[in-house]
């Protein structure tokens, strides 16, 4: 009957380090995937400067001056506006990419260090450790 006790325990050991691990590895790639699809930074890095929702999307060859220069800041204007836009996006997706590669990285070593708790406790309730309270 004992022996039944310990392979239940070092199957779950088993589990928890092998078959658990790669599940929440899997898992936390899935969630920092659907980020980096959810900003699409090498789709902004590629469109950079493109136009941003352009005033004027005409193309007049034959036009006067005027208009052609008219048309000439209004594409500047629109590119700007979209280098702005799109770096202000890419800034913000590596700030929450950076932030959740550092959470996973956190729920991982967590993860790993999990089992061990029990353990811990019993070693604290052995030496007699009490933590104090501030009140």
């Amino acid at each position: 009957m004992r022996y039944n006790k310990y392979m239940l325990l070092m199957s779950l050991f088993s589990w928890w380090y092998t078959d658990g691990l790669k599940k929440e590895a899997i898992y936390l790639m899935r969630t920092m995937g659907a980020s980096m699809d959810f900003f699409s930074i090498g789709l902004l890095l590629k469109t950079l400067f493109a136009p941003f929702r352009q005033i004027d999307a005409t193309t007049a060859v034959q036009a006067p001056l005027d208009i052609q220069i008219k048309m000439f800041f209004d594409k500047l204007l629109s590119r700007i506006i979209g280098a702005f836009m799109r770096t202000l996006v890419l800034l913000v997706g590596i700030v929450v990419l950076v932030a959740q590669f550092v959470g996973s990285l956190l729920t991982t070593v967590g993860y790993l260090l999990l089992p061990l708790l029990p353990v811990l406790g019993i070693i604290m309730f052995i030496i007699g450790w009490v933590p104090k309270w501030p009140f």
